[in-house]
């Protein structure tokens, strides 16, 4: 499963290859992917990902957000899942809007 996804945080294709790939890296295509946007692994998550945009403007968070100290008004990322990886099971202090680019299908459980 290769997925490819565009996630907006707001207050915060196939998978075929050509020839073996070694158990702990990723497909070829998901490699080239990784190696162009130059991707790193989220942090304790699972998936891949580059940020793509951060906004200029922060928000103050605090008890009533449930968020510590200031954050970006809003920032943008890809994520790239491949059949190798997971996505973490965490609860989200702010919104995402997720924008489909490609691959196989995934599914969220909200």
């Amino acid at each position: 499963m290769l997925l490819l996804v565009g996630v907006l945080l707001l207050g915060s294709g196939a998978s075929a290859c050509a020839g073996a790939v070694p158990a702990d890296r990723p497909p070829v295509a998901a490699q080239a992917l990784i190696s162009h946007l130059h991707m790193e692994k989220i942090p304790h998550e699972g998936p891949w990902f580059v940020q793509t945009l951060k906004s200029g403007e922060t928000a103050g968070g605090g008890p009533a957000t449930g968020v510590a100290g200031e954050r970006r008004a809003y920032s943008a990322i890809y994520l790239l899942l491949t059949h190798q990886d997971f996505s973490a099971m965490h609860r989200l202090a702010t919104d995402e809007v997720w924008h489909f680019y490609g691959g196989d299908p995934a599914t969220l459980l909200l």
